[in-house]
């Protein structure tokens, strides 16, 4: 849609005459990809997955804890969390780590792109911008 019908669009009305327009259909004339994958994926994750995930695992330790009757010690928890011969400590530990990386990943990269966003005000700052 870019490339086919936005940039003829923006360069018959003026994109030649300088401005926005013309930075535009620019970048639609030569697609240069403005983000990294990692950085795409993080901003993604933070943005979509995130509450997704957080939903998952609350229920899925809810239903530990109440299904199919209530708990009354940590070794039931434990016991309801195996999956077939894996016990439920490695569940449990591999589900905690799954959750702790996606997060340090959402977190390192929502603060690689603040640190981007600060640099680039900055910059803007000193061009009167």
């Amino acid at each position: 849609m870019e490339t086919g019908i936005y940039r003829p669009i923006l360069e018959r009305h003026g994109a030649s005459a300088g401005g926005w327009s013309d930075v535009l259909s620019r970048n639609y004339r030569d697609v240069k990809i403005q983000i990294s994958t990692v950085r795409a994926v993080g901003r993604r994750l933070r943005r979509n997955y995130a509450w997704i995930l957080i939903v998952q695992a609350i229920a899925y330790y809810l239903k530990l804890t109440i299904h199919p009757v209530p708990m009354t010690s940590l070794g039931e928890f434990l016991d309801r969390a195996a999956i077939g011969p894996i016990p439920g400590t490695v569940t449990i530990g591999a589900g905690i780590i799954f959750h702790v990386s996606w997060l340090i990943f959402a977190v390192a990269t929502l603060r690689h792109d603040q640190l981007d966003w600060n640099k680039r005000s900055s910059s803007n700052d000193g061009r009167g911008g």
